[in-house]
């Protein structure tokens, strides 16, 4: 069992005192039939009911939730109890789109951040799953080697992503499957394979209509192998068109979406028959636009703890001017929030991703910026929540092990000081972070 860490405490030397505390307390749980740890006197989140229960108890054991309770019955036996001082309980936030190799610097005054303050970064924020959609080999095994000695979240990944000859991927160098023709699917999908990967990620990027893509064919193939895997099948768009070509190739999830353009009853009709779900990183878009306006990120206060001072320099010192990309983006903001509230309330999943890594897309920090986001396009409070815990679990085909507060479940969750029912910022003001 690995008990949780408080914020404020955190450093990396703390996570190396954590294991052996953990291996005691492992060996204590294993010689008694009594639940690890109960916690006493908290407000759980219900999914389903969008709502939070009455005061309950909370048992854990063997990396799981053996039991919830209400505090009227009487308390079961526990190695170790907590009073959890009326606070309320989410599931730990997963975010659907990150990059946890890159930093999220400037390019231009670029600065390093070891790997294990990403993935801390995160801990930190009460994200315990995160779905790498692209980053090389060497971080990804990395990180798996890091969550053999300390506590890290979650990590499903695609690995390298498949994309077309010169398309979006290929600039960063050789991590990119490419696919230059037909004749190269059997290759580049035994390629992907080979790296065991949770997901598969695809790119449909022409930058405006002026490049080429993948194939229509090729695309359908990748969807077709995907679904006899199970794996999830992201595709990277950014037009209305692109979309369309995406679900009808078998996508399961949009990456980023249709934020320039109205989408249209044919999207939505597409998207409800074929169950895709959206996510539309409004982070990795609009974060520059607005720290530049009104110093958004610089003020997000106590995340901010865990991210490097140089980085906080680098990025929140002297803010560069937006590039042509960056302005239409921020500029277009209205049309991105419409789309989402529209895909919403037809009823498409609507999931939570950041594309952390990206420049002013950090760690942690903008999984709270996306959902802020998400509540500026018309999403309520609960239905926030749900972006980030059970909906993007069942996006990654793992509903039935995280995304809830519930027998069974792995024990991943945040304890906040307030109700984010009331207001959305309590989830940022975090008590605890509880991993396994």
């Amino acid at each position: 069992m690995k008990l949780c860490y408080g914020r404020r405490k955190i450093n990396i030397p703390f996570f190396v005192v954590l294991i052996s505390l953990l291996s005691s307390m492992s060996s204590q749980s294993s010689n008694s039939t009594a639940a690890n740890i109960r916690i006493d006197n908290v407000h759980i989140y219900q999914t389903e009911l969008k709502s939070f229960s009455q005061k309950s108890r909370l048992y854990l054991g063997d990396k799981k939730i053996i039991n919830i309770t209400p505090m009227t019955d009487s308390p079961l036996s526990a190695n170790n109890i907590i009073d959890g001082q009326n606070k309320y309980i989410i599931p730990g936030l997963t975010d659907l789109h990150v990059h946890i190799g890159a930093s999220g610097s400037n390019y231009s005054q670029y600065q390093h951040v070891p790997l294990q303050g990403n993935l801390n970064a995160y801990l930190y924020s009460g994200v315990t799953q995160v779905v790498d959609l692209f980053s090389f080999d060497n971080t990804l095994m990395a990180a798996q080697t890091l969550g053999q000695t300390q506590i890290t979240p979650n990590l499903y990944f695609a690995g390298a992503l498949l994309t077309n000859t010169g398309g979006h991927g290929t600039q960063f160098g050789d991590g990119a499957i490419i696919l230059s023709a037909d004749t190269d699917l059997d290759k580049a999908w035994q390629e992907h394979m080979a790296r065991k990967p949770h997901v598969t990620k695809a790119v449909i990027e022409t930058f405006g209509g002026h490049g080429a893509t993948l194939t229509d064919k090729q695309l359908r193939d990748i969807g077709e192998r995907s679904k006899a895997e199970n794996l999830s099948y992201f595709v990277h768009v950014s037009s209305l068109f692109d979309a369309k070509r995406a679900i009808k190739a078998g996508a399961t999830a949009l990456a980023h979406g249709v934020n320039y353009e109205p989408v249209d009853n044919e999207l939505i009709d597409l998207m409800i028959k074929h169950g895709v779900a959206y996510i539309p990183t409004l982070s990795v878009l609009h974060n520059i636009g607005a720290e530049k306006e009104n110093q958004y990120i610089s003020s997000q206060g106590e995340l901010l703890n865990i991210i490097p001072k140089k980085l906080q320099h680098c990025l929140f010192e002297q803010v560069p001017a937006l590039n042509k990309w960056q302005s239409y983006a921020w500029e277009k903001r209205q049309t991105a929030y419409d789309n989402i509230l529209a895909l919403h309330q037809a009823g498409v999943v609507i999931g939570a991703g950041s594309d952390a890594g990206n420049p002013y897309a950090l760690h942690g920090v903008s999984m709270h910026s996306e959902l802020q986001w998400l509540k500026a396009a018309g999403l309520t409070n609960a239905e926030v929540i749900n972006s980030a815990t059970n909906l993007a679990a069942g996006v990654i085909y793992q509903a039935n092990t995280i995304g809830k507060i519930a027998k069974g479940y792995e024990a991943n969750f945040v304890m906040l000081n307030t109700n984010p029912l009331v207001e959305l910022s309590a989830l940022m003001d975090i008590s605890d972070v509880y991993k396994a």
